[in-house]
């Protein structure tokens, strides 16, 4: 039973995470929507307009899915939300600063303080209550943390030697092994933060090694790429352009990290790699590591993205637009799924005037082609909408909706 305990204790710190976030975007959401509809006149400006989006959403993967339905939606240009999609890492700011919280602070401190301000926000003071939710859900996350530690060593006191020998080792074979296990995992379950949470208890634990940590979270992110590139395989060619390519980069970039892995770890120099013994230096290793090895897979988007910018993919006649099962996947919180609908209405009204524009000996002059594909699109942002609006109305309202 005491495996389930420490399972059960994860997925509550996976979902906290997830849901701190979530809290944080929401304090951020008019800022990030002003921006992601500024319009930007040189390069400079676009990257600065874009790296400002990607730090309002704290989660890298929520960056990446919300680029790529921009780009489904066609709202803003194709590298525009290419560039969005290739600083998504800035969104890591939010877990790190979670992780290098945990064992610095009480989770129960902080979530005492998020529960009063919550009680207090919905009598005197409404506009705080995002920012309780944040507390809470963070306090939550570190108490959870705290108390897996409890069970954890008794489990691996009773796990099997070959188990316990690949949790141990530090080497390359063994971070490649947990590697695959994280890829494996942000492919099939698309749980973000899942790995990051099993990788600080671990490591607080003292049965799972700095490089086998930093590996399993770095497969995580891999692995959630994999599953949005599943996702759009019958979206639009520059939907599946955009998420395919990112994917790949990532990927390829992931398997070069970890080859680094090793020496990166020397030279930042020894620490204990298992035990009791400087349970915080491992930690902070940990991180350290973590933002090392996402250097190559950001400078290797950046590369690409810079190159792959000025070459659109042709698809303007594609009508292919993603659908209830993506929305649910994780990532398109339900601010930014209002602000992608208003944009839509403001498609279907231009739609509307383009045809207004000529009386029906005109419109019959009009190549076919661009008539059939305004009609087609007209239709398939009539039944979108509609699906859209239905699926905002199912949302669940615990704490508000701003999850991914």
């Amino acid at each position: 039973m005491t495996e389930f305990l420490v399972f059960g204790l994860i997925v509550l710190m996976t979902w906290s995470l997830q849901r701190f976030t979530g809290a944080l975007a929401l304090l951020l959401q008019k800022a990030r929507r002003a921006s992601l509809s500024r319009p930007a006149s040189t390069s400079s400006n676009l990257l600065v307009v874009n790296a400002a989006a990607a730090l309002m959403e704290p989660s890298m993967w929520a960056n990446r899915v919300q680029a790529a339905m921009l780009q489904n939606f066609r709202l803003r240009s194709w590298r525009a939300n290419l560039l969005l999609a290739c600083l998504s890492f800035l969104g890591l700011w939010a877990a790190f600063l979670a992780a290098n919280l945990f064992l610095n602070i009480s989770g129960l401190f902080l979530l005492s303080v998020g529960g009063v301000i919550l009680i207090l926000s919905t009598v005197l003071w409404p506009s705080a209550r995002a920012a309780a939710q944040g507390f809470f859900f963070l306090g939550l996350f570190l108490w959870a943390g705290e108390s897996s530690l409890r069970f954890t060593t008794t489990w691996a006191a009773g796990a099997t030697t070959d188990w316990s020998m690949l949790l141990a080792d530090g080497r390359f074979v063994g971070s490649l092994c947990l590697f695959g296990i994280g890829l494996l995992s942000g492919a099939l379950l698309r749980l973000e933060f899942l790995m990051l949470s099993a990788a600080l208890v671990g490591l607080s634990a003292g049965v799972l090694s700095v490089n086998g940590a930093v590996a399993l979270w770095l497969g995580e992110r891999a692995g959630l790429m994999l599953a949005l590139a599943f996702s759009v395989r019958h979206l639009t060619k520059s939907t599946r352009l955009l998420v395919w390519k990112t994917t790949a980069v990532t990927v390829a970039a992931s398997f070069i990290a970890l080859l680094l892995l090793g020496y990166a770890r020397d030279v930042l120099g020894p620490v204990s790699t298992l035990g009791s013994e400087g349970v915080l230096e491992r930690l902070s290793l940990f991180l350290m590591l973590s933002a090392v090895m996402e250097a190559p897979v950001a400078l290797s988007l950046l590369i690409w993205g810079h190159r792959e910018g000025s070459r659109t993919p042709e698809d303007l006649f594609e009508v292919k637009y993603a659908g209830e099962k993506i929305w649910r996947a994780g990532g398109l919180r339900r601010p930014m799924l209002i602000w992608m609908r208003d944009g839509l209405v403001r498609r279907r009204a231009d739609i509307g005037r383009f045809r207004g524009e000529f009386n029906e000996t005109d419109w019959q002059k009009v190549p076919p082609a661009v008539r059939n594909a305004s009609t087609r699109e007209s239709e398939a942002l009539e039944s979108l909408l509609q699906t859209l609006d239905s699926h905002l109305l199912s949302r669940s309202d615990f704490f508000d909706d701003h999850r991914g």
